[in-house]
């Protein structure tokens, strides 16, 4: 141990060393995963081995654009081992920001999942899709040549981790933050903090903070280090928030103000989280009231601590002290041993508070310093000291402080100044109850501009450019001019526009690129209140079909008079489940739906005429070139319609319109009794894209989120009557595939839980696209598990559906939440012993959700919404575009955020990761 109280040695190092004392105790949990603290060094050696094979050297920078998953810490080691350097970004950044990071951090490899919105960003670098070190061959000698490498060296002044802070001023920065600055931050906390808490609680803690942010991933490096366990949440939300505390016995989260102000505004949290004993708080300062109100509804809690840091500083030099008994709320605490402080007066009164520590960084990755000639880090934060207890009171650096994120007016004001006829602009933070600050922009024009059209291209520039935390959610003022400082600067501090006066105040638009503000705006639709069984029926009620339009989809067309033979090949090039038909004789109107259903039908058919004829040599072998000699297999598709017509089969073509509410096509979806549903352009008659049930249940994800809690959803689906819970159709492993083809054709399901004979145990899922693999078997005289060996194996037909479970007493939100997390069409229910009680689909919470209770909504006309200007069917071709555009690359950019890396249940295939170049259909 120094003289600074920090031991000279490596950080990593030291968490992979206290790793193998902590044996099998879990480390990292994330839904149905869990490493033990005993697997962590092997793991982190064969994510080693795959930094290796992407070319990573010492002193090079991986970048990791994912949201919370139980790979990042494993690359984050694996980095530190190899001598390289990790940085994080959010995983909601746009191709803008994406690109800007990557210029800033000069990264060489980027992890991201295929969830996120790449474009060209990642042309010139190695981009990883998937993170499964388990399928990584291990090279032993190059493991041990890289241990060598790292003692040689590496010193505590090497870097270790390079994250992104706005600093005091301007666009953000790449940090680069040292062993040396890790150690000396973790050890102070430590000795001031939680080598008492340790001994208190075995802190077991839930993550829910993004790792990209400095508190968010500093406490889950200390949980390694002291062998704590860590649970991790993807993506937060508070109803799954405490399933999660309560069903792991949590005993600490940290959290910053925002979260704090939604469990002000739930209301009904008394008694929930009894194992809950510490709630650390930082990002930004929570008032006394705030905080009695929040210990008040967790009474359980002993200690609620408080904080101050910087990303510049690693995380915290100001900590509440263990014993205060509440004494000091408020207050950030008093500063850690390490640390030394200083108020700094400057001509104005303001005392702006200075740092000295180790534990601060030198100098940002562009070179530009960060400390004083003296060795003080400014903070641009105005603070006071009383008793040893320091409060911050103001703010000089130009910082939007927005549910824990830090955001930068300049990078907004930047973009808005892209522009054509902006003259200049300000962007300041406008205090907001819910989420802190909301950016709001004062802009000047030039001269004889068209306001509504500027507007509607400053708002399709937001949204193109930058993600959703950055979006101008607090309003956006057109003004003559700007309050100038005394420099002649146009750019005003957040208290020189207080003074400002609005001189357009009927201008004022909210526009946001968030659907969190439009249901702010939609309070009289949407009360937040937990008993309104409504509010997701309203949600899609005032939300029309266009708005789920997806940025990037693909969409195949094929014309009836194909031959049958010949579509099942298309579908099988194109690896899809379905098609559309046009009809040429009715000038290429849509017609209908050509699937795999139709595969199945015509495979049973000609199955069931050759056992019929007696062709027992053959009947087995189906092969697509087979089918072409068949009748069936030689017809149009439009005679091959006919003819399920004459049997009574054929479904004519439901569709909806783009600016029909997404109520109506949930409504559409469950009277039909279909999965899929075209949305359809009333100006031409052409189909925009495909709804289903997954995209629809994706968007009450998203926007649902913001609305008050409902209190069904702590209930199980089971006591909510949601799914089938009897008479559920399984197969087994040896059932016969034509017998599990026939369920799936005839019995009205389209997907069949594998269970074993004896035990009902489920150990797998055969859906209707899993029957395209017959085309690769060429067999129908197969078991179903004989059949399931083939899903690893489809190549580019290969299925992503598979076996998805929950407990049968887990909450309704907690179903919901592993549907969204897995990407899957159904859920089994099982026992303590993994017997299958019951199958939950899509269209069961679907229709639970929305359909039951706000059917009635269809006949009476949603208000009227203000980003809604035009009803679809107003616009000419070239309107309806850029608006379909502008809401699918913002539903994209929410989606991105709850898409999960490396879920899946069962393994993941050699290929899981690859160079990822979007393509647009």
């Amino acid at each position: 141990m120094s003289s600074s109280c920090y031991p000279e040695t490596l950080f990593h190092q030291l968490i992979l060393e206290n790793a193998t004392k902590h044996g099998k105790r879990d480390a990292l949990i994330h839904v149905d995963q869990v490493i033990t603290f005993e697997e962590l060094p092997g793991l982190v050696s064969k994510m080693v081995t795959k930094l290796l094979e992407l070319g990573v050297n010492q002193g090079d920078i991986v970048l990791i654009c994912l949201p919370n998953t139980i790979w990042y810490p494993l690359l984050f080691l694996a980095s530190a081992k190899l001598g390289a350097i990790m940085t994080g970004i959010s995983s909601e950044s746009t191709p803008n920001e994406i690109q800007y990071s990557l210029e800033e951090s000069g990264a060489k490899v980027v992890f991201t999942n295929e969830g996120v919105a790449v474009e060209n960003a990642w042309s010139l670098r190695n981009v990883v899709v998937e993170v499964v070190p388990e399928n990584v061959k291990t090279y032993t000698r190059e493991i041990l040549e890289i241990e060598h490498l790292n003692v040689e060296t590496n010193t505590i002044d090497s870097f270790l981790l390079a994250p992104f802070s706005s600093g005091t001023t301007g666009s953000p920065k790449c940090c680069l933050l040292t062993h040396r600055n890790f150690l000396a931050s973790t050890f102070s906390l430590k000795n001031f903090l939680f080598d008492q808490l340790l001994a208190q609680s075995s802190l077991r803690t839930l993550a829910f903070l993004p790792f990209y942010h400095a508190s968010g991933f500093w406490a889950l490096l200390l949980c390694l280090l002291e062998g704590c366990t860590t649970v991790i949440m993807s993506d937060f939300h508070p109803i799954l928030m405490m399933d999660l505390v309560e069903k792991y016995n949590i005993d600490t989260i940290n959290i910053v103000p925002s979260i704090a102000n939604v469990f002000l505004k739930m209301g009904m949290l008394q008694g929930r989280c009894p194992s809950l004993r510490t709630i650390l708080c930082g990002s930004s300062a929570l008032t006394k009231e705030r905080c009695k109100r929040l210990l008040s509804l967790f009474p359980q809690v002993k200690h609620f601590i408080q904080g101050y840091g910087m990303t510049e500083l690693v995380v915290l030099s100001c900590v509440t002290p263990i014993g205060d008994n509440f004494e000091h709320l408020g207050s950030c605490g008093k500063l850690l041993q390490g640390f030394e402080a200083k108020l700094f007066t400057h001509k104005t009164g303001e005392m702006e508070l200075f740092l000295k520590s180790d534990a601060i960084m030198k100098f940002y990755k562009n070179g530009t310093p960060n400390l004083d000639e003296n060795g003080y880090l400014h903070t641009g934060d105005v603070a006071m000291e009383r008793d040893g207890f320091y409060y911050i009171v103001d703010r000089m650096k130009d910082l939007i402080k927005l549910n824990g994120y830090q955001v930068s007016p300049t990078e907004i004001e930047n973009v808005i100044l892209t522009i054509p006829k902006v003259s200049e602009v300000a962007v300041v933070g406008v205090e907001d109850e819910l989420c802190g600050q909301l950016p709001k922009a004062y802009v000047v024009l030039e001269k004889d501009v068209d306001e509504l059209l500027f507007r509607k291209h400053l708002e399709h520039t937001m949204r193109e450019k930058l993600s959703a935390v950055k979006q101008l959610r607090g309003g956006v003022v057109i003004v003559k001019d700007l309050p100038k400082s005394a420099s002649g600067k146009g750019s005003p501090t957040k208290r020189e526009m207080s003074s400002f006066k609005d001189i357009h105040h009927q201008r004022i638009s909210h526009m946001t690129a968030s659907k969190s503000t439009t249901m702010n705006e939609s309070d009289e639709v949407l009360p937040r209140t937990p008993n309104d069984k409504e509010a997701l029926a309203r949600l899609l009620w005032i939300n029309q079909c266009y708005e789920a339009m997806p940025s990037s989809s693909k969409m195949v067309v094929f014309d009836q008079g194909l031959l049958v033979h010949k579509a099942f090949n298309g579908l099988l090039a194109q690896s899809t489940r379905h098609v559309l038909l046009s009809d040429p004789e009715s000038g290429g109107k849509l017609d209908g739906i050509f699937s795999v259903t139709d595969f199945i039908k015509v495979m049973l058919k000609i199955y069931r005429d050759r056992a019929t004829a007696g062709e027992n040599k053959e009947k087995n072998e189906l092969d697509m070139s087979q089918i072409a000699n068949e009748e069936i297999g030689n017809l149009t598709i439009r005679q091959y319609r006919d003819l399920v017509r004459r049997e009574g089969n054929l479904k004519s073509l439901v569709s909806v319109d783009a600016s029909s509410s997404l109520l109506d096509a949930a409504c559409i979806l469950a009277e039909n009794r279909v999965h899929r549903i075209p949305v359809i352009d009333t100006n031409d008659d052409s189909a925009l894209f495909i709804l289903t049930h997954k995209r629809i249940l994706k968007f009450l994800w998203l926007y649902g989120k913001h609305l008050a809690p409902l209190e069904y959803l702590h209930k199980s689906p089971k006591e909510l009557g949601i799914g089938t819970w009897s008479g559920i159709r399984v197969v087994f492993p040896d059932t016969q595939l034509v017998d599990c083809l026939d369920i799936l054709l005839n019995k009205g399901v389209s997907g069949l839980p594998v269970v074993e004979r004896d035990t009902f145990k489920v150990v797998d899922m055969y859906s209707r696209f899993d029957a395209v693999g017959i085309a690769l078997v060429n067999r129908l005289d197969i078991t179903v598990k004989e059949a399931l060996a083939f899903k690893s194996q489809g190549g580019p037909i290969q299925n992503d559906e598979r076996v998805v479970s929950v407990r049968d007493n887990e909450s309704f939100w907690k179903a919901v939440n592993v549907l969204v997390d897995h990407n899957v069409h159904r859920l089994c229910a099982v026992n303590e012993q993994g017997g299958i009680e019951g199958v939950i689909s899509l269209s069961d919470v679907i229709n639970f959700m929305v359909v039951q209770p706000g059917s009635h909504l269809r006949n009476i006309t949603p208000p009227k919404k203000h980003w809604a200007r035009h009803h679809v069917g107003d616009m000419n071709d070239k309107e309806l575009r850029e608006i379909l555009l502008t809401n699918a690359a913002n539903f994209e950019q929410e989606s991105n955020s709850s898409s999960s890396a490396s879920v899946s249940t069962l393994p993941v295939s050699q290929n899981s990761y690859s160079k990822h170049q979007p393509s647009h259909h």
